[in-house]
């Protein structure tokens, strides 16, 4: 497999090619558009919060999804991390 660490440009396809959990980063992705804590995707999706974890740290990897800080969950209403892919990193 070709080395693509220089290249800067990010693709889910590539980071998890043929992968089962391909769709399920994509769409864990987009809903990461919105600041939102794990749980909250998890409800959204319907995906476990362990493979959204799994996912964000991919994400992180390729500086794709940025932590925000912590903040009240709006599900928990413990105190949770809040990630988001979006442009405006502010919730």
């Amino acid at each position: 497999m070709e080395n693509n660490q220089s290249n800067n440009r990010f693709s889910l396809k590539l980071e998890i090619k043929g992968s089962p959990f391909q769709a399920q980063m994509e769409q864990v992705y987009k809903a990461f558009e919105h600041p939102s804590t794990m749980l909250m995707i998890a409800k959204k999706t319907g995906i476990e919060r362990a493979n959204i974890c799994r996912f964000i740290a991919t994400c992180e990897k390729a500086d794709k999804i940025k932590f925000l800080g912590l903040g009240v969950c709006k599900i928990s209403k413990n105190i949770a991390g809040f990630y988001s892919t979006g442009e405006i990193f502010t919730y």
